[in-house]
């Protein structure tokens, strides 16, 4: 089992200092506000008063948004991702290292691997050099970049290699996600099911993310000839989302199927 150990980003007093993880994002939008409001009141003398305060508290919360660790993480992540398109593949491998030690920013991630690439092979050959980067700095996050930008350019074998290592119960549900994705594609339906299991809501899903576990094992029984054990998990997510993975059409094709079929 491999055991995760990376070159600490923070020094110890770093660390005693404050950090904001996340900056709540409802606040964005009050200092953004805040600072249209400043603006505006400045026009009126009897609102300078008003207008200072508002201004330094919006710049408070912006300075706190700027500091915190999934700005930072996200800023490294942007600039990555430029710096992919342009060919510029090491530096936005060294980049992609930075946002991953300073925390482990899926959201970002996701929004990345949706947006069209402008040179689709470059995100394969990226994912090379982070592998290479793990014997300096290795975490399940990097990993789980690593394995998104090959399964990105089709290369399925590697996308399940880099991810295989990471224990299960480091997993976050996006990443098996992406595993399971992965095993499912290259036809290793029971390890898929193994892998999406531990994120079954065991009740009706709550979210996109168990929606996609439901989903995910779902087709698996449904590859595996077990179309009762599928329909039990499409039922769940047709009570969430009836078209989600078209869930509700599944389930009458599979009811509809002759008995010695269904297990």
């Amino acid at each position: 089992m491999q055991h995760f150990r990376g070159t600490p980003f923070f020094s110890k007093a770093e660390h005693r200092m404050f950090r904001l993880k996340r900056f709540p994002r409802i606040l964005i939008s009050f200092y953004i506000i805040g600072y249209i409001f400043a603006f505006f009141a400045l026009f009126y003398q009897t609102k300078w008063v008003f207008a200072v305060i508002t201004f330094a508290s919006s710049a408070l919360l912006n300075v706190l948004n700027v500091m915190s660790d999934e700005y930072r993480s996200t800023k490294y992540f942007i600039r990555a991702k430029k710096l992919i398109d342009k060919g510029q593949l090491d530096v936005a491998a060294d980049a992609i290292v930075t946002a991953a030690r300073i925390m482990p920013n899926e959201d970002i991630l996701v929004q990345i691997n949706a947006t069209v690439k402008k040179n689709p092979q470059h995100y394969g050959k990226t994912a090379a050099l982070l592998e290479q980067r793990f014997k300096e700095f290795d975490s399940p996050f990097l990993r789980f970049v690593a394995s998104s930008f090959y399964y990105s350019v089709h290369d399925l074998g590697k996308a399940r290699d880099v991810m295989i290592d990471v224990p299960y119960a480091d997993l976050t549900i996006k990443a098996t996600r992406l595993l399971g994705s992965v095993l499912y594609e290259l036809g290793d339906y029971a390890k898929a099911i193994r892998v999406f299991t531990p994120f079954d809501p065991q009740r009706n899903p709550a979210n996109e993310d168990e929606l996609a576990i439901l989903y995910g094992i779902a087709i698996c029984h449904i590859a595996r000839k077990e179309s009762r054990k599928a329909v039990e998990f499409l039922t769940r997510i047709k009570a969430k989302s009836p078209k989600f993975g078209n869930a509700e059409n599944l389930i009458k094709q599979l009811n509809e199927e002759p008995a010695s079929t269904s297990t």
